[in-house]
């Protein structure tokens, strides 16, 4: 299991499956972090993608396109984008996102 813990993001990835958990508000710097570690992640092997933004309180204007850069490249190796009680807001980037990287992205609001 790989495992990093940062101030506004926390990964751990295991056999087919990396589990991203964003907290407070996301800088341009924490975002590109992020997408970076995540990217790293997804190149070890195909993966599902679990999005906890369940504390995340607001992201940055270019949060969704650093991401988009990051991943686009990895985008056959994401089986799934799963998301974990998003906002409003949130969930329309992160559906953005999905789309433009041609992945499927399913929504948990428990």
């Amino acid at each position: 299991m790989h495992l990093l813990d940062v101030p506004t993001w926390h990964l751990e990835a295991s056999s087919g499956l990396v589990a991203m958990r964003l907290t407070g508000d996301l800088d341009a710097l924490g975002v590109i972090a992020s997408a970076m570690a995540l990217a790293e992640a997804l190149r070890a092997s195909e993966r599902i993608v679990i999005l906890d933004v369940r504390a995340t309180t607001g992201y940055e204007t270019g949060a969704r396109s650093a991401w988009q850069e990051h991943l686009q490249p990895l985008r056959g190796r994401i089986r799934e984008l799963r998301v974990v009680e998003a906002t409003a807001i949130t969930r329309f980037g992160i559906t953005a996102l999905a789309m433009a990287i041609g992945v499927a992205a399913t929504f948990d609001e428990s």
